[in-house]
């Protein structure tokens, strides 16, 4: 089960949520109930990692990325970690800080050129080698 919503501006709370329920095997019963916030993003990036490493055309070196949220976040580590030739990425969010602020800290955790994308046409285009 998930969410989604904006309030991270209202509360300052996480963009998205998710809960995992553990069930016992043989009774069924929920035993557990438990933050999925965190697999759920990197289940999200995982299945784009996968799918770039069978699809992309292995000459792919520039990426776009539309949203600048905690699943992309994942979805680039992914990508850079099944694609290691990738050198740079554009990143469209509709808050232009937002993509300034995930640009830099994505930068600097995967040692690449990810820059905040202002045009999502201009950028989509760019990143065609994807």
């Amino acid at each position: 089960m998930s969410a989604a919503q904006r309030l991270d501006e209202v509360f300052g709370l996480p963009e998205g949520s998710a809960v995992i329920a553990l069930n016992d095997p043989e009774t069924k019963v929920p035993i557990a109930i438990m933050d999925g916030t965190l697999i759920s993003a990197i289940r999200t990036g995982a299945v784009t990692g996968v799918c770039a490493k069978y699809m992309a055309p292995s000459r792919s070196k520039t990426v776009g990325l539309f949203g600048a949220g905690p699943q992309c976040k994942t979805q680039l580590m992914a990508l850079k970690a099944s694609l290691p030739q990738l050198e740079k990425a554009y990143v469209y969010d509709l808050s232009r800080e937002r993509a300034e602020k995930f640009a830099a800290e994505m930068s600097q955790k995967l040692n690449m050129d990810v820059q905040a994308a202002s045009d999502r046409l201009a950028r989509s285009k760019a990143a065609t080698s994807l």
